[in-house]
């Protein structure tokens, strides 16, 4: 999973193969929220949610195979970049805190939202942190996989680098701006996706930096648990 050096300009044939796997996969995570949200928990949406999930993990690793014909690696840290991901993580952590309690009571309404978690036993506080463990340890690192060691490098022979983090980044978005619809007013949602960008800006100039997806990965979980923080706020209240 690492960087690929740098060299002669992608070929044409390389980037109809990158345009291409860009979208087979970058519509999967959204399908996969619209199906959850669309079925709930009925035997066909959990059928349709859980082909999406097998879809967006899986056709990375098998086009890297078997199309792009590359060895996979667990994509090293040989460049490092941990402590300037830390720098990051903490400060768009400490904003998103900060965020919220500057306009939790203009803009949340904590019994609506209680309401709408609660089918998923949101509600119960070990559920939750579960949830947020899972989220933070697995979840965080599986989206570096696919938005930046992947849906990255895919932009990246198709429009270059910087341009490739701008890429990355939108598709990120849109991902989580349709769960963010489904929980939360228009205008927080124009918020939260202003930040969902922000973050993947961050992680996608990580990984185009220092060629792994570990310090991304660092700075994603490190914000993750601010979110999570937030979420545990206007479910359950302080502590």
């Amino acid at each position: 999973m690492n960087v690929p050096m740098l060299g002669n300009p992608p070929s044409t044939s390389s980037r109809r193969r990158a345009l291409l796997a860009l979208l087979l996969l970058a519509p999967a995570p959204s399908v996969g929220v619209l199906v959850g949200l669309t079925f709930d928990k009925g035997l066909l949406g959990t059928i349709l949610w859980a082909f999406a999930k097998i879809w967006l993990f899986g056709l990375p690793v098998l086009w890297y195979l078997f199309v792009d014909k590359q060895p996979l690696s667990w994509s090293p840290a040989r460049c490092g970049g941990f402590v300037t991901a830390a720098i990051l993580g903490v400060a768009i952590g400490l904003m998103i805190v900060a965020t919220y309690f500057v306009v939790a009571d203009a803009l949340i309404d904590p019994t609506v939202v209680r309401s709408k978690v609660q089918g998923l036993g949101l509600t119960r506080r070990w559920t939750y942190v579960g949830l947020a463990a899972y989220l933070i340890c697995i979840n965080s690192l599986l989206e570096e996989y696919v938005y930046r060691w992947f849906i990255f490098r895919k932009w990246e022979t198709l429009v270059g680098g910087p341009l490739a983090v701008v890429g990355s980044a939108l598709v990120f978005v849109v991902h989580h701006l349709i769960i963010l619809t489904a929980y939360f007013p228009v205008s927080l949602v124009v918020l939260g996706s202003a930040g969902v960008f922000v973050g993947g800006l961050v992680w996608s100039w990580l990984y185009r930096k220092y060629g792994s997806v570990w310090p991304p990965f660092v700075s994603h979980a490190l914000v993750d648990i601010a979110v999570l923080i937030v979420g545990y706020f206007i479910i359950f209240g302080s502590p």
